[in-house]
């Protein structure tokens, strides 16, 4: 996703702790939009952004990437389990999906 990042923040011209914290409830897919929320903006009035096609594609290309069905091989190959994580409202869009819990986007330790 990192060309992806880079591409939403050329294309948007949003700072980079805007993007970080977009969550998915924040994305209209029909709209190709995001909603940045006040508290997030260096106005602090909320905006949207209008994403170009390509933008969106990446986006899309990312969460369908993360929502993956992924193999876990346990106990020397074993056991083998499938795992699907999907993503929640709140779940910030800009991450690996490494931690549980969703992280405060203004401070980069959880």
């Amino acid at each position: 996703m990192r060309l992806g990042t880079v591409l939403l923040l050329a294309a948007s011209g949003m700072r980079a702790t805007e993007a970080l914290s977009i969550r998915l409830r924040d994305i209209d897919w029909k709209a190709k939009r995001i909603t940045i929320s006040a508290e997030f903006t260096k106005t602090r009035t909320q905006r949207y952004i209008l994403l170009t096609e390509e933008c969106f594609n990446q986006l899309k290309k990312w969460k369908e990437h993360r929502e993956r069905e992924r193999r876990i091989v346990a106990l020397g190959g074993k056991k083998v389990y499938a795992v699907k994580r999907i993503f929640k409202p709140d779940d910030l869009i800009l991450t690996t999906g490494h931690f549980k819990t969703a992280c405060d986007p203004t401070v980069f330790v959880c």
